[in-house]
């Protein structure tokens, strides 16, 4: 079985012949993403909450869209999750101070790799401008995410703003 693997650097899933493959059976597959397990928005999709809303969804379409897809095509996928592991993030705002640090630290690895050609390949990283506007798309979904997730998640692991671990909860069951 080959498993699909996803390059920030490209913005998509990497060629198919670079997938890792695997002989079964498998015990456990970890299924890692920025709103995995993300449970629908129950309110509060009439009001833009960030520029981008205000200028790009001012109908509300986007935001109504993508939480209908968690109503359905994404519940259905969800529900196959035996254990929901969550990292809590301590506020919003450190979200984009972590994603920014992922950037940077792809930037550099692209540059250890590429070298001087890095401007003549098709590899993207993103500038702090263009990350805060990337991050306005899922602002709501995130926001929300840090509200409801602690209390669905099997094992919580909340974070400190430096990214370390200062509390964990464990199933009593599993």
């Amino acid at each position: 079985m080959r498993l699909p693997c996803f390059d920030k650097s490209i913005d998509d899933r990497k060629a198919v012949h670079l997938w890792q493959e695997v002989q079964g059976p498998v015990d456990v597959v970890l299924f890692e993403g920025w709103c995995v397990g993300a449970p629908p928005m129950k309110e509060g999709l009439n009001h833009p909450i960030n520029s981008l809303e205000e200028e790009l969804d001012t109908d509300g379409l986007w935001r109504k869209t993508m939480n209908q897809r968690l109503k359905q095509d994404y519940k259905e996928l969800f529900s196959k999750i035996d254990l929901m592991v969550w990292m809590q993030a301590p506020h919003y705002d450190v979200v984009y101070n972590w994603r920014n640090k992922q950037e940077r630290m792809l930037e550099s690895h692209l540059h250890d790799i590429h070298g001087i050609l890095l401007d003549t390949i098709d590899l993207k990283v993103m500038s702090e401008a263009e990350l805060k506007r990337f991050m306005q798309y899922y602002e709501r979904l995130t926001r929300h995410l840090l509200a409801v997730m602690p209390d669905q998640a099997d094992v919580l692991f909340t974070l400190s703003e430096v990214q370390e671990v200062i509390k964990t909860r464990y199933p009593t069951e599993h």
